[in-house]
C-alpha cells in the first residue's frame, strides 16, 4: 500500500488560503460569484450559484445586522469574505454564504452520541471533539475513565449534519470529503480508522461532526 503523507493536506490548506485571498476581490454580481466559484472550484455555475450571494452594503448596515438578515455568524461571513475586521463600508459587496440556510448543513439542536471505537479513550476523545474528560464524565454519568468499544457516549457540543462526497484518506487520523459548493474539507477520525474511508470514494455520506474541531461524531 502506498505511504500516505501530509502532502495532501498542505495542498488542501493552499487551496483554502487561494480562496480567502480570491474571496477578497471585490464582486458586482451574483453571476460573477457564480463563475468565479465554479472556475476556482471546478463545479457547475448553478451550483455554485446555490453556494453563495451577493450584498451590496448600504448605509447602516453592520456584520452583525447582515449575519441575523441571512440566518449566518458573523465569523462566517469574516471568513468567506477574507475580512480582518469588522469594518464595512457603503457600496462594498459582500459574498453571502448561502449554504449554511440549507438543510443538508444544519446545525444540530440535540446533543450528538458517539460510539467507541476501538482505542478510544476519554482523553483522546475529549481532545477530539473540543471538550473535557470531566464533562464527558458528568454527562453521562461516569465513575471511571474506562470505556469500552460500542459504548454510546453523549458528547455535549454543538455538531453540525451535513451531506459529503468522500475523497478518502489525508493520513490516518484525517479524511478528505467535498461538500455540495465543491469545497475540500478535513475531518478528523479515530487513530487509524481513517484508510477505512478509502473504500468509500466518491460515494456521497452523511456526516454529523463537531462545528468547532471538525471531528466526526457518526456516518449515515
Amino acid at each position: 500500500m502506498t505511504e500516505i503523507t501530509m502532502t495532501r493536506k498542505e495542498a488542501i490548506a493552499q487551496k483554502q488560503v487561494q480562496k480567502r485571498k480570491q474571496k477578497m476581490r471585490k464582486v458586482t454580481t451574483a453571476a460573477c460569484v457564480a463563475v468565479i466559484s465554479a472556475t476556482f472550484m471546478n463545479v457547475s455555475t448553478s451550483q455554485a450559484s446555490a453556494c453563495s450571494d451577493t450584498y451590496t452594503i448600504k448605509s447602516g448596515d453592520t456584520l452583525y445586522g447582515l449575519s441575523k438578515k441571512y440566518n449566518v455568524t458573523v465569523h462566517q461571513l469574516k471568513e468567506v469574505n477574507g475580512l480582518q475586521s469588522d469594518f464595512i463600508r457603503e457600496g462594498m459587496a459582500l459574498s453571502v454564504p448561502a449554504a449554511h440556510l440549507s438543510d443538508k448543513n444544519e446545525v444540530m439542536n440535540t446533543v450528538p452520541i458517539y460510539t467507541v471505537e476501538a482505542g478510544d479513550t476519554l482523553w483522546a476523545l475529549a481532545k477530539r471533539f473540543g471538550t473535557t474528560v470531566n464533562i464527558i464524565k458528568h454527562t453521562n454519568k461516569m465513575n471511571n475513565d474506562y470505556v469500552i468499544i460500542g459504548q454510546k457516549l453523549t458528547i455535549p457540543v454543538q455538531a453540525k449534519k451535513e451531506s459529503f462526497t468522500t475523497i478518502g484518506a489525508v493520513d490516518r487520523s484525517t479524511i478528505e470529503v467535498v461538500n455540495k459548493c465543491g469545497e475540500p474539507v478535513v475531518l478528523k477520525v479515530p487513530f487509524g480508522k481513517a484508510l477505512e474511508y478509502q473504500a468509500l470514494s466518491g460515494k456521497e455520506i452523511t456526516i454529523t461532526y463537531t462545528s468547532q474541531t471538525l471531528a466526526v461524531l457518526s456516518v449515515q
